[in-house]
């Protein structure tokens, strides 16, 4: 964000180019017109973009640290799955871009993140047949972990 402008202007910015994109979305579903709602995920930086040799640019979704700490981290949205992203993010600012990157990769998050979005209320991770997290070990039980010393 520029120095020159204000959280609160800021986000008074995102939320103008979201609630453009949710008219365009409520009207057209499918077929909306998908800058607007690229344009409030950016300037939300809940996405990035980088360019490429074959399309000229690709969309990504930041998910550093959801699935494991101090991993830099993104998933790259096929154009097709970006109205989807989108309605993530405005059912759930804090994580819906998160819980999207989960439901894309069927992987649990790590557990604190887990905890999170379960305390939240929102989202059921337990009812999205989720894998167990690559990253983590599973929790033992206090008998176990006296048995393997």
């Amino acid at each position: 964000m520029s120095d020159d402008i204000s959280q609160e202007a800021w986000q008074g910015m995102v939320e103008i180019l979201a609630k453009e994109a949710d008219a365009w979305v409520a009207e057209d579903g499918e077929n909306a017109e998908l800058e607007y709602c690229l344009a409030a995920l950016l300037a939300d930086r809940q996405v990035g973009v980088i360019t490429t040799e074959q399309d000229g640019f690709e969309v990504f979704a930041v998910c550093n640290d959801i699935f494991a700490w101090a991993l830099a981290d993104l998933e790259i949205v096929p154009y097709t799955s970006l109205i989807d992203l989108y309605q993530h993010w405005r059912k759930d600012a804090g994580f819906g871009v998160a819980v999207w990157c989960i439901k894309k990769r069927k992987v649990m998050p790590q557990r604190p993140v887990a905890q999170a979005i379960r305390d939240e209320g929102i989202w059921d991770l337990d009812g999205m047949g989720l894998s167990p997290n690559p990253y983590e070990a599973p929790l033992e039980t206090n008998h176990e972990r006296k048995s393997n010393l």
